[in-house]
């Protein structure tokens, strides 16, 4: 499994590249999307002082929302804001400190390959599979992740 962090996507030279945590948006009324159907919506409500915008149906545009103004923190997790930022230099990414990111997050910070509930079988091949290429720690995903976005294309990044 890869594991990831959930982050905000901001526009450069918008005064909000240097936050640090979740409470340095107090008071900054900032206007806040993701992307529909996902778990960052249930995160969007534990950014203080924020108004909710519009949320989308793909990343592709609540980046673009963040690009025209018309929503100042886009919240995605960490690969989703990396490919971006390929295509988007006008983007910066704001990692959370962990004392002060969404409460929660654990939850949802992993992505694996999904079997049928029950496939005792197949999960024990994958997992056999993973560690069979060396796949066995966060710091190998991490590395594999790292490797990995030297290689997306321009074009499938922003879903």
């Amino acid at each position: 499994y890869y594991y990831r962090t959930n982050c905000l996507v901001v526009k450069k030279g918008s005064g909000l590249e240097d936050v640090k945590g979740l409470s340095d948006l107090a008071g900054k009324n900032v206007t806040v999307t993701t992307q529909l159907g996902t778990g960052w919506v249930d995160l969007l409500d534990q950014i203080p002082d924020a108004t909710l915008g519009a949320n989308y149906e793909t990343t592709s545009e609540c980046f673009m929302a963040v690009n025209n103004g018309v929503a100042d923190v886009v919240v995605v997790d960490e690969p989703t804001a990396r490919a971006a930022l390929a295509t988007n230099p006008d983007l910066a990414i704001v990692t959370l400190d962990e004392n002060d990111k969404f409460k929660n997050d654990e939850e949802m910070t992993n992505i694996g390959i999904a079997v049928r509930k029950g496939d005792e079988e197949t999960l024990k091949k994958m997992t056999k599979g993973l560690e069979k290429i060396g796949l066995t720690s966060k710091e190998d995903m991490d590395k594999l992740m790292d490797e990995a976005f030297k290689d997306v294309p321009a074009t499938s990044i922003g879903g």
